[in-house]
């Protein structure tokens, strides 16, 4: 086992900054009520994802479809923003946005074949199939965005804060396109599944189930952690399990375990 461990050690390497860094970022789209928009965006960056893996094919270079999915991304947020299509009556829209989205992915699949592969690691991802190279690309922007976070987090914490509480909405918040990074970088490397559901699913779950804003932060990291790694070591254990769902599930389970636990002691 510890062999395998040792020659996956990048996979866990990046499950460690991805789970912490993502669990950091989640809570200021929920703040600020971006998430159904966060989702529909990540639609774009698989389209650009797929097309960038017809450019010179045979040369596997996953750095093509890295920009193009960074390239498509941004073109879906810049769109989003000039047609203020986040602005009012945001759920209904964005459905339909991500419905024609992903009808334009299932037609590429069936123009392309090929592509089929690349639209499941689109949804799904998964560390055990990544090769060195990208997860090195991905290691080093999570360092690099906890390193930014770090320094910035009260300044992005106040602009979460007075979005969610007050309503105050900047034309141009950079604070946003920082936080937006990490996100299309994981939907890449490691799945739309996985980045949404380490962004999401331990600050819905757990909410302010913790005494203070510090203890929080640090708990959802934690457990962000310890279920990207204990997923991962699971199915590389089992094999007929897959990574990602392992991870989901487990990181569910361990948040409703927590906040269980922790409503007991409060009481």
């Amino acid at each position: 086992m510890l062999e395998m461990i040792l020659f996956y050690k990048l996979s866990f390497i990046t499950s460690t900054v991805s789970g912490g860094v993502l669990s950091v970022i989640g809570k200021h789209f929920i703040w600020r009520n971006k998430f159904l928009e966060l989702f529909t965006l990540c639609q774009f960056a698989i389209i650009g994802n797929l097309l960038g893996n017809l450019i010179l094919p045979d040369l596997e270079l996953p750095l093509i479809p890295l920009v193009t999915s960074v390239v498509f991304f941004i073109f879906g947020k810049f769109l989003f923003d000039f047609f203020k299509v986040n602005a009012k009556e945001r759920s209904t829209r964005m459905i339909c946005i991500y419905l024609v989205l992903a009808s334009s992915q299932y037609l590429i699949i069936s123009l392309f074949p090929n592509l089929e592969t690349h639209l499941s690691n689109g949804l799904f991802g998964s560390m055990v199939t990544a090769t060195h190279l990208e997860n090195w690309i991905i290691i080093s922007i999570f360092l690099i965005i906890s390193v930014g976070l770090f320094f910035l987090n009260s300044s992005i914490t106040k602009n979460s804060l007075e979005i969610s509480f007050f309503q105050r909405r900047k034309k141009h918040i950079k604070d946003e396109y920082f936080l937006l990074i990490p996100v299309v970088i994981g939907v890449f490397g490691l799945g739309l599944i996985y980045t949404l559901s380490f962004l999401s699913l331990g600050a819905v779950i757990l909410g302010t189930s913790f005494k203070n804003q510090k203890t929080n932060n640090i708990a959802l990291a934690v457990i962000n952690i310890i279920a990207s790694i204990g997923g991962l070591l699971l199915s590389l254990y089992f094999e007929n399990l897959s990574t990602t769902p392992l991870q989901v599930v487990l990181l569910a389970l361990i948040c409703l375990i927590t906040k269980v636990f922790n409503e007991k002691l409060l009481k």
